[in-house]
């Protein structure tokens, strides 16, 4: 409509637009745009016999953490837009030119359906493929493209002071899936601290300024802190880290015997941690007893998250997340005197819930003409010209480049047309790979018929805006109907004929 208007917008030309289309309802939305006024506008809506489309909608992880030699659970939703049944289609997941896992499916008409596919992450790298199925005549969703990278292991820094925790060391060193280390809080590396997942601040009295510092650009940059104070704190060295998240802390210990009694089961942090329908639906659990603890306050309005709380009302477990980082604050030391955490089976998968979610979600697809920008984590550019090229065409583009912290944000600024994989590139070297689907909506294929396209236009006050039924067959018909007129003069010279036909019996027949 902008380039007719473009073409045909001068003053004292007249002309007219033909629209033919299916007129979706996710492409109209509640409005029809605004029409030159120089142009008459015509609207032919082409309606199909039978409606038939199945699509892969999207695809997501279970767990937001993925590293070599765990078994990866892969959530894909399938969609039948279509008026018809879908019994046994096959759907594939392939990885890296290989054949990942594979299902059946059955989808009734209209609905969807949430399936998931387990395979192995053998090593460390990227992965990048697509899951497939088959269906006809929309094809071009049935392939829903992804890339993710698979790290060694997940890095994680404790900060102590005094001598370290032995309840960290028990659960984070003999673990295969992390790389944990420990380290005095005045022999900190500031410069690497970007380089783990996961910072914990255990039994600090105080927090220095420069550490302080550290900790809320790590934040910044995607990283999470959990931090357990020390038995003698100074809340001012604390106040200005976690006024930051909207979080305070008191310098006074509380010495009354308290019990954790407040806990979400269907909060992400604690997703498949309870078994059984009381632990979910919220029944009291066996949960830890605190014995002193100091009182936390979360600022109003500041998106302080209370995750478990006492049956005093106080919090026990506060989060604060003003960024892409997050911040953990427990109301006690990681000390048996203090509370049964230390040694209560809930700490194993808290934890471990918090080190697998450290670092934000990084997407495994990216939507073409999406503005959101893609971010790359750990990633340094040494050229000053990155390009994304396709895998398949060859397409080569070169994207905005933005450094945040240690993570390499990309623009594309809508230059993409196709869908697929594409790699990252700094000359010819391979940084990392994207994925990239067309948007789904258009995947939906339920019309505006004529009588709700007039409706739409009337409510819009679209007066030189008309609306024509018409099939597929009579659509060129139409058209030329309405750009020629209807064409009279065949007409007339078969009548013509007729009467000199007429006229040359009368004057036999007079004659005789």
């Amino acid at each position: 409509m902008l380039r007719a208007s473009d073409l045909c917008g001068e003053e004292g030309v007249k002309a007219e637009l033909f629209l033919i289309s299916d007129f979706q309802r996710t492409m109209m939305g509640e409005s029809f745009p605004g029409v030159d006024s120089s142009l008459r506008t015509f609207l032919i809506p082409l309606e199909a016999n039978a409606l038939s489309n199945l699509y892969v909608d999207t695809a997501w992880f279970s767990s937001p953490a993925r590293y070599a030699g765990q078994q990866a659970r892969l959530n894909v939703r399938v969609v039948n837009a279509g008026q018809g049944d879908y019994e046994k289609v096959p759907l594939r997941l392939k990885l890296n030119g290989e054949q990942r896992a594979v299902a059946s499916l059955d989808v009734p008409a209209g609905q969807s359906l949430e399936l998931s596919l387990s395979f192995r992450l053998d090593e460390p790298g990227w992965y990048h493929g697509a899951i497939e199925l088959t269906d006809y005549p929309v094809t071009y969703d049935d392939r829903y493209h992804l890339a993710f990278p698979v790290s060694d292991r997940i890095p994680l820094l404790a900060i102590h002071e005094g001598s370290p925790s032995p309840y960290l060391s028990a659960l984070f060193a003999g673990d295969s899936a992390f790389s944990f280390s420990a380290t005095p809080y005045l022999s900190v590396d500031y410069a690497s601290l970007g380089r783990n997942s996961l910072v914990i601040a255990d039994g600090l009295n105080t927090l220095p300024s420069g550490l302080a510092d550290a900790l809320l650009n790590f934040t910044r940059d995607g990283g999470s802190v959990i931090l357990y104070p020390g038995e003698d704190i100074d809340p001012s060295g604390y106040s200005a880290f976690l006024g930051a998240f909207g979080l305070g802390l008191s310098g006074t210990p509380d010495t009354t015997d308290a019990r954790v009694a407040d806990l979400d089961p269907s909060h992400p942090l604690f997703e498949e941690v309870f078994e059984g329908e009381g632990a979910r639906e919220g029944q009291r659990m066996d949960l830890p007893l605190v014995y002193s603890h100091y009182p936390l306050t979360p600022a109003v309005g500041s998106g302080g998250e209370v995750l478990l709380g006492m049956d005093n009302g106080r919090p026990f477990l506060l989060s604060g997340s003003p960024g892409p980082g997050r911040v953990y604050l427990f109301a006690s030391p990681l000390r048996e005197e203090w509370s049964s955490l230390p040694r209560h089976a809930l700490i194993v998968p808290l934890l471990y819930r918090m080190a697998l979610m450290s670092r934000p979600v990084q997407h495994i697809s990216h939507t073409i003409g999406g503005d959101d920008g893609l971010r790359f984590p750990g990633i340094s550019r040494a050229a000053e010209v990155l390009t994304l090229v396709g895998q398949e065409d060859g397409t080569e583009i070169i994207p905005g480049i933005r450094t945040q912290g240690s993570d390499l944000m990309i623009y594309t600024y809508d230059q993409l047309r196709l869908d697929g994989i594409y790699e990252l590139r700094d000359k010819r070297e391979v940084l990392a790979y994207a994925a990239f689907n067309f948007n789904r909506s258009e995947s939906s294929l339920d019309p505006m018929n004529t009588d709700e396209l007039e409706s739409l236009t009337q409510d819009q006050g679209a007066e030189r805006v008309s609306v024509l039924g018409a099939s597929a067959s009579s659509a060129e018909r139409m058209i030329a109907r309405l750009n020629e007129g209807v064409r009279y003069w065949t007409w007339l010279v078969w009548a013509a004929l007729a009467f000199l036909l007429a006229e040359v019996l009368l004057l036999r027949f007079m004659k005789a």
